[in-house]
């Protein structure tokens, strides 16, 4: 009976590639619900979402959304252009860094052209971003009422460091408070 029991835990311990079969199956799940999920939402969520226009590229604005509102339209007198800062992640004042803000944030410039001195100094725009949002509680920026007052020091912050142009309007698409 002793040379049975020995059989039975060698067949088990001798299992190799088999023998990790649940950890294995338990990744392959994971792996593939993550794909699933990305191709879902870049093919179904982002469309209904919309984009906004990337850094550089002109953005109709008032007057110019009718007819003709394309090239046209952004070399009228008063066009404006956006500028998105993405994906970008403050840790908010007082949080001891567990608590987060990820923010997307569009500046709408005039005269055109000016994206590509922002784009020049993205740097420095991150860097006053995170000045100005990290300076804020989590009290203050999970609070709507403040969103316009956190934008006007937000585009005044701007403005100050802008040689030419000026920021019309600050937008805020992706605004996630952790």
């Amino acid at each position: 009976m002793a040379d049975d029991s020995n059989t039975e835990t060698d067949a088990g311990d001798g299992g190799g590639f088999l023998s990790n079969t649940p950890a294995l199956l338990l990744v392959l799940v994971i792996g593939l619900g993550a794909l699933a999920g990305g191709v879902a939402g870049s093919r179904y969520v982002a469309p209904l979402l919309g984009s906004a226009p990337s850094s550089g590229q002109s953005a109709p604005t008032g007057s110019e959304s009718g007819e003709g509102g394309g090239q046209a339209g952004a070399q009228k007198s008063g066009a404006s252009e956006l500028h998105e800062v993405g994906n970008m992640v403050v840790n908010p004042a007082g949080s001891g860094g567990s608590r987060f803000l990820m923010i997307t944030v569009s500046l709408e410039v005039t005269p055109p052209g000016v994206t590509e001195t922002l784009s020049e100094n993205d740097a420095r725009i991150r860097d006053l971003l995170n000045r100005v949002l990290g300076s804020r509680t989590v009290a203050e920026l999970s609070d709507i009422d403040r969103r316009d007052e956190i934008k006007a020091e937000i585009r005044m912050s701007i403005n100050e460091t802008l040689d030419d142009g000026r920021v019309k309007a600050v937008y805020t698409p992706q605004y996630v408070l952790q």
